[in-house]
């Protein structure tokens, strides 16, 4: 069934990379086309000759279309969409497209879909900035400066924060939905980031006592394990699997340890799926299963049978009252139920909004302490069709 939803945009010309006018001309209506199959060449090349730009956005999909001159096409609208609304208000968006990858294209769906959910009278801008040096980070700032603009959302990591905080003027905000208060001192640094030490506490509280903390060496993964060696009070076993390593028999018939131990599943989803589906076949039997959010993913749910994941408990921060939000994120394929970086990135614009419009009624009830967003923290765990909260 063809579903249109009409909404006012106007797109800005101006490439955030190389400062080339846009091929596409200028429009001020579009119908957002949410049919869901599969939009082939033809049916993108006839989306962008009717105008409907945010419709070619949502329905691109970058593995399977092969044709170069839409994926430059889709590469630019990505760079320099700017939706405009009826008063000069912005907010920036900070890409640094090298860094996050993928995340770009799911950071813009997450923002579009808040600005159908609150019929937002602020506009976006959206930046490339490539990566996170000091050149383009200020060159992405003086980009947004110009436009008039003093609030940003950066998707950075750790280093990129470092990079940007000292470029920030005085009367400027900054939103940081992938990190969390990590002892930083600006106090124009908004944190929207989910808090794994608060999230690691409330797990540990379902432990033995005997904890074991799987990671895969990343840098995610590592302070995973730190956290957990820190909050748990006491000695943990530890075991990092190679990035490449998907043989889990060396580990599990070296580590006879692991029966009846608390296993922190620190790992991607396929790593944490494969151990939680082997461990009965080297005759394991844990006492329980423990993930923060990295996990919460209803893939978790089909790759692993319920009698494997029946000691399974998983931290959760994303949650609100308001399900219209997550409707208006699922109509452009994004589900943000399971994805904190978008669930984030909503709430930032939430927040950003609400500085800007006083009068805006705030979508999202988060308080702020000490410059970090908090997150009602709850813990999960599975049934035969998903997640269930673990009463308390």
């Amino acid at each position: 069934m063809r579903k249109i939803l009409l909404i006012l945009l106007i797109f800005s010309a101006i490439f955030a990379k190389d400062q080339q006018p846009s091929q596409i001309p200028p429009a001020q209506m579009f119908y957002i086309d949410l049919e869901p199959e599969f939009c082939n060449e033809a049916c993108l090349n006839t989306l962008l000759k009717d105008g409907l730009l945010i419709s070619f956005l949502a329905r691109f999909n970058s593995q399977k279309i092969a044709d170069k001159t839409l994926l430059a096409t889709y590469n630019n609208l990505n760079q320099s969409i700017l939706i405009a609304v009826k008063n000069g208000d912005k907010i920036a968006v900070i890409l640094p497209s090298k860094i996050i990858k993928s995340y770009s294209h799911i950071v813009a769906k997450s923002l579009m879909a808040y600005a159908l959910r609150s019929d937002s009278k602020i506009g976006l801008k959206f930046i490339n900035s490539d990566d996170e040096s000091g050149f383009n980070l200020q060159k992405a700032l003086d980009n947004a400066r110009n436009a008039g603009i003093s609030n940003f959302i950066a998707v950075l990591t750790t280093n990129g924060a470092n990079t940007i905080s000292p470029l920030l003027k005085d009367d400027e905000t900054l939103y940081l939905p992938t990190i969390s208060n990590a002892n930083f001192t600006n106090q124009n640094i908004v944190f929207g980031g989910v808090d794994y030490g608060l999230q690691i506490e409330k797990l540990i509280a379902y432990t033995n006592g005997k904890i074991t903390a799987f990671s895969d060496g990343s840098v995610v993964g590592r302070t995973l394990n730190d956290m957990v060696k820190t909050l748990s009070g006491g000695e943990i076993f530890e075991i990092e699997m190679s990035v490449k390593d998907v043989n889990l028999k060396s580990y599990f018939t070296k580590f006879s340890r692991l029966n009846s131990s608390s296993i922190f599943l620190n790992l991607p989803l396929i790593k944490a799926t494969l151990i939680a589906t082997q461990l009965k076949t080297f005759e394991i039997t844990p006492f329980a299963l423990l993930s923060t959010q990295i996990n919460y993913d209803p893939k978790f749910i089909s790759l692993v049978k319920q009698k494997d994941r029946q000691n399974l408990y998983l931290a959760n921060s994303i949650n609100s009252d308001d399900s219209e939000i997550f409707a208006k994120s699922a109509l452009l394929d994004l589900d943000m139920r399971f994805n904190h970086v978008s669930y984030s990135c909503a709430v930032g614009f939430d927040y950003l909004q609400s500085l800007i419009d006083t009068n805006k009624e705030r979508i999202f009830n988060k308080n702020i302490t000490n410059n970090q967003i908090t997150y009602q923290t709850e813990i999960l765990k599975t049934d035969k069709y998903g997640f269930v909260k673990v009463s308390e």
